[in-house]
């Protein structure tokens, strides 16, 4: 039985949930597919790949919308003769759209962020006109597709949640230690640390035990200072710590 063959592309430079995702996905296919993952260059996904021993195809470009991602990505899906591709994003699927005209391509976007702004323009009508599945990773987040995206009636909408080792999820011990926090997302707006901060403030002046831990990268530095001169004048933030990004939450 021959092999599918399968793309993941996911062209973000950050590292945050979406890029893991991309490489978990494409690691859990690798046994059974012939499977590239096809990364901004340089990035940390085509790190992350190689690192887990997987095939990376590397692209340079400069938009969203680019005549060079166009050409790079259409030459890999030829070379590769690649009809299955899971998108993990959403501007750069402008340029997938005309990378895969004429093809024959089954195309699963797998959405993990809420949308609020509407895609129902003529424009992303047709750059969304080609979806096969559309699978998100909560029912919350499944509803904003609905509200937002202008896809196909043939496209068949999917809820697939992150799975964990059971062993590992209910072996927890109850403790005494108050309320414990852990958010994490890239430090930048829409992200939800500002809030999530002040809340803490609330839980300090209702004299409640708490401990909140921040882990992820900080991709916008204004946001940043903005939570810094918070904490600065809290009384708070001695159990507020930001850790930055790790691969072990």
């Amino acid at each position: 039985m021959q092999q599918k063959r399968v793309a993941v592309i996911c062209l973000s430079k950050n590292n945050g949930g979406m890029e893991l995702a991309a490489v978990k996905i494409a690691s859990l296919l690798h046994p059974q597919c012939h499977v590239r993952v096809i990364a901004r260059h340089n990035s940390f996904i085509s790190e992350k790949a190689r690192s887990s021993d997987l095939s990376v195809e590397e692209v340079e470009f400069s938009s969203n919308l680019s005549f060079s991602l166009i050409t790079q990505v259409r030459k890999i899906m030829k070379r590769e003769v690649i009809n299955n591709v899971i998108f993990l994003g959403a501007s750069e699927l402008k340029s997938l759209y005309f990378a895969f005209l004429g093809l024959d391509v089954n195309l699963i976007i797998r959405q993990g962020t809420y949308k609020k702004s509407s895609k129902k323009d003529l424009f992303h009508k047709l750059i969304y006109s080609k979806v096969t599945y559309f699978i998100a990773n909560s029912a919350y987040i499944m509803e904003s597709v609905k509200n937002v995206i202008p896809l196909p009636k043939e496209t068949k909408l999917k809820i697939i949640y992150a799975s964990f080792d059971h062993e590992d999820v209910v072996r927890i011990p109850k403790t005494n230690e108050g309320i414990r926090i852990i958010h994490t997302g890239r430090i930048t707006p829409g992200k939800g640390q500002l809030d999530a901060v002040k809340a803490c403030e609330a839980l300090y002046k209702a004299d409640k035990n708490f401990r909140c831990d921040f882990y992820g990268d900080v991709e916008d530095q204004a946001y940043y200072q903005e939570i810094e001169a918070f904490l600065a004048a809290s009384e708070a933030k001695e159990n507020i710590v930001f850790h930055g990004f790790t691969h072990h939450v």
